[in-house]
């Protein structure tokens, strides 16, 4: 059986935008199992100043929204999500508002201590300073894009970055909308 690493800075920054608590789900007892399905409620989440854009930005969610979560024998998380989250400027009010309709893979690699993200759809994505993201390195006040498309990364638990991104869909900076 394969532990999920306890990286909650970066796993919840990525799961979050789905809403979903993936560290809550425990692991199938054998290979070749039927997948464990699991419903998780989506909470509002908090992106600080540097972490995706140069201002506090909240992702808000309607009151009941859940996503699906599928674990399997191998240590995939499968997560399947539809919501219409708003992000807010905390300074400003500015919001901008998205249609999510996304599934994202997570799999752990214990060898290299790496976890590859494979998302395919509409889905908010942030970036922290020195991750590789849609248009290279990211800068320091970090990254918050609407992706449409299939998007792979991996991101290096022992260095908390991720370090290869790639991306055929299209990615719209969010910060230039919510900074009014």
């Amino acid at each position: 059986m394969l532990e999920r690493p306890d990286n909650r800075r970066r796993s919840a920054a990525l799961v979050a935008l789905l809403g979903a608590a993936l560290a809550l789900i425990a692991a199938p007892s054998a290979l070749g199992a039927k997948p464990t399905k699991t419903v998780v409620e989506a909470e509002n989440f908090f992106i600080p100043a540097g972490e995706g854009c140069p201002f506090d930005v909240e992702e808000q969610v309607a009151e009941g929204t859940t996503f699906v979560v599928k674990e399997f024998g191998d240590g995939r998380f499968v997560t399947h999500g539809n919501s219409e989250p708003i992000l807010v400027n905390l300074e400003t009010g500015a919001s901008f508002v998205q249609k999510t309709r996304a599934t994202v893979t997570e799999t752990f690699d214990p060898v290299a201590n790496d976890l590859f993200f494979e998302i395919s759809g509409r889905i908010f994505v942030s970036f922290l300073p020195g991750d590789q993201g849609p248009f290279g390195e990211v800068g320091a006040d970090g990254a918050l894009f609407s992706v449409i498309g299939h998007q792979r990364f991996r991101l290096d638990l022992d260095e908390n970055l991720i370090t290869s991104y790639s991306l055929n869909g299209q990615a719209i900076d969010i910060c230039p909308f919510l900074s009014g």
